[in-house]
């Protein structure tokens, strides 16, 4: 089995397993077909399976199976080897197909993931977007929930590392590294770069190139990102009159205001492993691919998110990381500390 391709555990007879099959041959993807019936999984090897899947075992049985219901495994309490046992012995039990990959993934963008969308159930091709609605007038016509992602129960920190920051039409503006930037997991990144601290600071904005600009996305771990992801750089001071846009407990408020001090909007450059060898880069810019042609392609932006294609093209998995590369977030608020004795 070689690690470079997409490996794929079928029964020959299940619909859906040759389905798969079809559809990985017609998109020419390599990869490697495991007949677990011929191949029978030890149970040393299905655990490893069950662990790069980062699910528990009992997501893995197919209940409508005869044997799950003669085995009456929908009452017992079994622990997670007792299952993996079963399954060992009972290859039924197994669902299928079960696909095994490391996904990478770069989001070159700023708000991109905001809004939910659908397709319409009677006119072929129209998406359906119900932004800026009344709550209560906020479901699309397909019955999903429009409106804002997050109302959807859906978020982008902890897919992409990213969230919806600001918005800021008057000037775009560079990126400065941070002390992540030099963390040995992601050195690769910015292999050949020559600007220094302080880069991008060109591009096609007419009022100030950069590649921090227009719709901004920020790195924010009280929202929910991985708590191993490295935020590489931050945008430099933004230009005034941003548009603040915050995501927290509600959906969403909007404020306008001169850049402060404070200021709420910024760009992050994130990076972060995912499980099975994956990995997730993401700028938090609409106009960082705009500042790669600077220079006929020979600068910092266009030499990192060069580095970022050919890593992620390498089949090489993303190692596991230990939990000293985490860090404490406190999510929650903490209880004010009261002035008065009888309140504490």
């Amino acid at each position: 089995m070689s690690k470079d391709k997409i490996i794929i555990y079928v029964k020959p007879t299940c619909t859906t397993c040759r389905k798969v099959l079809k559809i990985l041959r017609e998109s020419e993807m390599e990869f490697d077909s495991i007949n677990y019936f011929e191949e029978p999984l030890n149970k040393k090897t299905l655990t490893q399976l069950v662990k790069s899947l980062d699910i528990p075992p009992r997501d893995l049985l197919r209940k409508n199976e005869k044997i799950y219901k003669e085995l009456g495994l929908s009452k017992k309490e079994l622990s997670d080897p007792q299952i993996i046992a079963l399954m060992v012995k009972h290859p039924d039990l197994l669902q299928r197909p079960i696909v095994v990959q490391g996904g990478r993934f770069m989001y070159i963008g700023g708000n991109g993931y905001f809004w939910s969308v659908g397709t319409h159930p009677q006119l072929p091709g129209v998406m359906e977007s119900r932004n800026f609605f009344d709550i209560a007038d906020r479901y699309l016509t397909n019955g999903n929930r429009g409106g804002l992602l997050v109302e959807t129960g859906l978020h982008t920190g902890p897919v992409f590392g990213n969230e919806m920051s600001g918005m800021i039409f008057n000037g775009s503006s560079p990126y400065r590294k941070l002390e992540d930037a030099n963390n040995p997991r992601a050195a690769w990144i910015f292999k050949d770069t020559s600007e220094g601290m302080v880069f991008g600071d060109y591009g096609v904005d007419r009022v100030h190139g950069g590649a921090a600009g227009f719709e901004i996305d920020k790195y924010d771990p009280s929202n929910g990102v991985p708590r191993h992801a490295l935020q590489l750089a931050t945008s430099e001071k933004l230009r005034e009159k941003i548009e603040d846009v915050k995501m927290s407990i509600m959906p969403l408020s909007i404020y306008y205001h001169p850049a402060a001090e404070d200021v709420h909007a910024r760009a992050d450059l994130v990076f972060f492993e995912t499980p099975k060898g994956g990995a997730m880069f993401s700028t938090g810019s609409i106009t960082w691919m705009s500042s790669t042609p600077e220079n006929s392609y020979d600068n910092d932006v266009a030499r990192i998110t060069l580095n970022v294609i050919r890593r992620f093209l390498d089949p090489a998995p993303f190692p596991a990381i230990g939990l000293n590369e985490t860090r404490d977030v406190y999510r929650a608020p903490k209880n004010p500390e009261y002035e008065h004795a009888d309140q504490q």
